[in-house]
């Protein structure tokens, strides 16, 4: 059996947040992710919330609840508000 690797919205390398998508039969899960860095310097991703989506859901309709969750979720628009 192939194993399923998830997906990330914007990217797997992405900085600060991101969003895990992990296909399933039934349902599929979104991973709300946040960057930390540990004591010894290391990066880690931790998740802190999570939703599941009826896995009917169209392409189109799934694009765009993954980017709507990530917009409500996100610290990019925090980020662009801020003067440097």
């Amino acid at each position: 059996m192939p194993k399923i690797k998830p997906v990330y919205y914007p990217s797997e390398n992405a900085v600060l947040d991101r969003v895990r998508y992990i296909p399933g039969r039934k349902l599929h899960v979104l991973e709300y992710q946040e960057e930390r860095i540990d004591p010894k310097g290391n990066i880690e991703w931790i998740s802190v919330d999570r939703i599941l989506l009826d896995n009917k859901l169209s392409v189109k309709a799934f694009n765009g609840v993954i980017r709507n969750w990530y917009d409500v979720k996100s610290h990019l628009p925090w980020i662009k508000s801020c003067k440097f």
